[in-house]
C-alpha cells in the first residue's frame, strides 16, 4: 500500500509515494485546471511503477494534499462577495485596523480596500460586556433588515463578529442560525467558533478572510474529493494546515481560512525529519520553487509558531508556521524599472508560459534563464531530460532585456540576476532569524525545492552559516513533509488577567476542558501541549510561551516570557506586571515514525560524467566537474566549485565549500576556513 503526498506550486506539481521506506518523487508542469495536473502527477507515478491506474489509485492508503488555492484567492482579489455583520457602532473597524504600518516610513503607501465595503458592513444592536454579561439582547428587528439587504445585493458569505463575543458567543449564534436560514446555500462564518480571542480587529479580519475564500475553497475541495472518489481513490484524504498539521477535507472546508499557507507549511515537518539525520536541531529550512521562495526557522527542534500573518495586506490570527515568503523562485522574472535599475521579481512565468529557455513562449528572463546561462544547470538533463532547456533562447532574452539596456555582457547581467536573487533570499533569512533574536551562524540550512540547492551554498555564505544539508528528494521536501506531519488542531481559551493570579488548578480545569473539546471533535489517540500568550502590563502585543510539559508553574511561564522578550527586544522588566491574555492547547494524533533504511554501502572512486564551464560568483569562468546524484554512492566527496545533477534539481557547490554523501545518500556541505 501506498502513502501519497501532493503539493501543487505555481509551476510543478510535486508528488511523493511512500512504499514502505522507499520514496519516488514524480513531477509534472501544473496546469490552469489544478485537478488536470493532479491526475497528470498521478497516471505518471502509475506508469513508473508498472501499475494501471486504477490499480494504483486503489493500492493508496493515505492520501495528502498542500494547496495554494486560498492563497492565490486572497493574492488575485478573486473571492466571495461578504456581507459583515457586527456589533453596532463598530462597522468601521475592519477599515480602521490598528493604526500600523507594515513599512514604517512610507506614509505614501495606503492600505488594500477593505476586503468588505462599507455598505455591506452592517451594525447590529446588542451589546455583550468584558465580563460576558449581556447587556443589550440582540435585536431580531435589526438583524433581519441586514440579512434583507444581504439578499438584495446577492452576497455569497456572510462573517459574524460582534464585539466580546470571545467571552460569550450567544449573539453571534444566534445571527449565524438566523444567517442560515436566510441563506442556506450561502458560506457562514462565526468569529467566535473561529478564533475566540481578545480583539475585535483580528477577530473580524480573520473572519472575513475566512468568509472570502469559503466559497472558492469549500467547493474545489468537495469537486476534487470528488473528482479522486472517481477516479478510484477509497482512502483517507487529507489536507496541510497553515500550523504544519494535518486535516480532515470536511473539516477543511468549513474553515477554509486554516488552509492560507498549506504548501508551503509542510517543509516545517519535513526539515525536522532532515534534522534528525543530519543530527541538527536548530535549522533553516530554505524552499526555493517556480514562483516563490519560503523561508522558515526551527529552533531546538521545534518551528516557529505565529498567530498573525499578513496575506495580500490583509491581517490574519489563526496559528501558522512561521514562514517568510518572497517572490523568488526559479520561474521569477527579472526586468529593468523605470529608474534604470536591474529588479527581480515578485512576478513569475509561472508553469505556462514559463521561463524562456523552456520553449513554451517565455519571452521575459527568469533567474531559471540565467542559471543557464551561467552553466549551473544542464540543458540536456531538467527534469530528468525530460524538459530539454534551449541556451540560446535564454541568451538572448537576457541580452535584449537586460544586458544591452545596462550595457553589460550578458553572462554580467546573467550574474546580476543571481546576485540579486541571492540577496533578496538572504534578507528572508535575516527576517525570521536576526529579526526573531536569532543567530543565522548557529544553524544549518536546510535545502528543499527544485531551485533551493542551486543557491544554498551562496546564500549562506553570505550568511555566515558554515553546514548546508541537501536531501536528494529536495525538489518535492513539501510533498514528503505532508506524510510525515500528524493531525493537529489548535484550541484558545480567553483569559485576562495578571500571571500571578492564575492558579494551578484554575489553568488545569481550564486546560482540562480544551481536552474534552478536542477529543470530542478527535476521537483518536492524541498527545497535548499547552502555551500561554503573555504581555507585559500596557503593552499591545503578546508573545506565546510553553506553558510546562510537566505541569504549570508561575515563576517559569513568568521567566520564560522575560527570557523571550529579552531575546526579541533587547530588554526585560524584571518587577513588571505580567499579564495572560490566552491559554493554548496544541493536539496532535499519535501516528506511526517514518524512518528511512540507510545506503547499504559506501562508494569508491569517481562518478564524474563529465565538465563545463560554470561562471563563478566572482565572474570567472571555471571548468567544473559535474556529477550525477543517481550514481552516487555514501562516502564519496567533493570540492567546489562542482555540480551534482538529480532528477528534479541540480546541487550547486561553490568556491569553498566541500560536499559529501552522508549515509542516507543526502548530501551535507561544510563551508572550509
Amino acid at each position: 500500500m501506498f502513502k501519497v503526498g501532493v503539493d501543487v506550486g505555481g509551476t510543478f506539481t510535486d508528488l511523493v509515494v511512500l512504499d514502505g521506506q522507499r520514496l519516488r518523487i514524480f513531477k509534472t508542469p501544473t496546469t490552469p485546471d489544478v485537478t488536470e495536473g493532479l491526475i497528470n502527477v498521478l497516471q505518471k507515478a502509475a506508469r513508473a511503477l508498472e501499475l494501471s491506474f486504477p490499480e494504483f489509485m486503489g493500492r493508496i492508503a493515505l492520501f495528502v494534499h498542500g494547496t495554494t488555492i486560498g492563497t492565490n484567492t486572497m493574492l488575485e482579489g478573486s473571492g466571495a462577495r461578504v456581507g459583515l455583520l457586527t456589533t453596532e457602532g463598530f462597522r468601521d473597524s475592519l477599515a480602521i485596523r490598528r493604526g500600523k504600518r507594515e513599512y514604517l516610513w512610507d506614509f505614501r503607501k495606503a492600505y488594500p480596500p477593505p476586503i468588505v465595503p462599507r455598505y455591506l458592513r452592517l451594525g447590529v444592536r446588542e451589546r455583550i460586556d468584558k465580563n460576558g454579561e449581556v447587556l443589550t439582547p440582540l435585536s431580531r428587528e435589526i438583524l433581519e433588515a441586514a440579512l434583507s439587504l444581504f439578499r438584495k445585493e446577492k452576497v455569497e458569505a456572510i462573517a459574524v463578529c460582534f464585539l466580546n463575543s470571545y467571552l460569550n458567543p450567544a449573539h453571534e449564534e444566534e445571527a449565524e442560525s438566523a444567517a442560515r436560514k436566510a441563506f442556506p446555500a450561502a458560506f457562514i462564518t462565526s468569529s467566535a467558533k473561529l478564533i475566540p480571542v481578545m480583539g475585535e480587529y483580528e477577530r473580524t479580519s480573520t473572519a472575513v478572510i475566512d468568509a472570502y475564500v469559503g466559497p472558492k475553497t469549500s467547493r474545489y475541495l468537495l469537486l476534487f474529493a470528488e473528482r479522486l472518489k472517481e477516479q478510484g481513490l477509497s482512502a483517507p484524504l487529507y489536507l496541510v494546515q497553515s500550523n504544519g498539521g494535518l486535516t480532515g477535507i470536511q473539516t477543511a472546508a468549513r474553515r477554509p481560512s486554516s488552509l492560507i499557507l498549506s504548501g508551503p507549511a509542510a517543509g516545517a515537518p519535513a526539515s525536522l525529519f532532515y534534522g534528525r539525520l543530519c543530527g541538527r536541531e536548530n535549522l533553516i529550512f530554505l524552499d526555493m520553487g517556480g514562483t516563490s521562495c519560503d523561508v522558515t526557522l526551527i529552533r531546538s527542534g521545534m518551528p516557529a509558531l505565529k498567530d498573525e500573518t499578513r496575506i495580500a495586506g490583509y491581517d490574519m490570527s489563526l496559528p501558522s508556521i512561521d514562514i517568510n515568503t518572497i517572490g523568488a523562485g526559479g520561474g521569477t522574472i527579472a526586468f529593468i524599472d523605470k529608474g534604470g535599475m536591474l529588479r527581480v521579481g515578485p512576478r513569475s512565468a509561472g508553469a505556462t508560459p514559463g521561463p524562456v529557455c523552456y520553449g513554451k513562449g517565455g519571452g521575459e528572463p527568469t533567474i531559471t534563464d540565467a542559471n543557464l546561462i551561467l552553466g549551473r544547470l544542464n540543458p540536456g538533463y531538467f527534469l530528468g531530460g525530460e524538459i530539454r532547456l534551449d541556451k540560446g533562447k535564454a541568451e538572448a532574452v537576457v541580452a535584449e532585456k537586460i544586458a544591452a539596456p545596462l550595457r553589460l555582457s550578458v553572462e554580467q547581467a546573467a550574474l546580476g540576476i543571481m546576485r540579486i536573487a541571492n540577496e533578496m533570499i538572504v534578507s528572508a533569512v535575516k527576517k525570521i532569524s536576526i529579526e526573531r533574536g536569532q543567530d543565522p551562524r548557529n544553524f544549518t540550512l536546510v535545502a528543499g525545492g527544485g531551485a533551493g540547492p542551486l543557491q544554498a551554498g551562496e546564500v549562506s555564505a553570505a550568511l555566515g552559516i558554515k553546514e548546508v544539508y541537501v536531501p536528494r528528494e529536495a525538489a518535492a521536501s513539501c510533498a514528503f513533509g505532508m506524510l510525515i506531519t500528524p493531525v493537529r488542531h489548535h484550541y484558545i481559551q480567553s483569559v485576562y488577567k495578571n500571571l500571578r493570579d492564575l492558579k494551578v488548578p484554575e489553568f488545569t480545569s481550564w486546560v482540562a476542558a480544551l481536552k474534552e473539546r478536542a477529543r470530542a471533535e478527535n476521537p483518536r489517540p492524541m498527545s497535548f501541549s499547552s502555551l500561554l500568550d503573555l504581555r507585559y502590563r500596557g503593552q499591545q502585543w503578546k508573545l506565546e510561551v510553553e506553558a510546562g510539559e510537566d505541569g504549570f508553574q508561575v515563576g517559569r511561564a513568568e521567566e520564560a516570557f522575560h527570557r523571550r522578550h529579552e531575546a526579541l527586544y533587547g530588554f526585560r522588566r524584571e518587577y513588571a506586571p505580567v499579564e495572560v491574555l490566552a491559554i493554548k492547547l496544541m493536539a496532535e494524533e499519535e501516528m506511526e515514525e517514518f524512518s528511512v533504511r540507510p545506503a547499504a554501502r559506501e562508494g569508491e572512486g569517481s562518478t564524474q560524467v563529465g565538465e563545463r564551464e560554470v561562471v563563478a560568483e566572482g565572474g570567472k569562468r571555471v571548468l567544473t566537474p559535474c556529477y550525477r546524484g543517481s550514481s552516487l554512492l555514501p562516502g564519496l566527496s567533493f570540492q567546489g566549485p562542482s555540480i551534482i545533477e538529480e532528477e528534479t534539481t541540480t546541487l550547486y557547490v561553490p568556491f569553498g565549500w566541500k560536499a559529501g554523501v552522508d549515509e542516507y545518500g543526502n548530501y551535507r556541505l561544510v563551508r572550509e576556513a
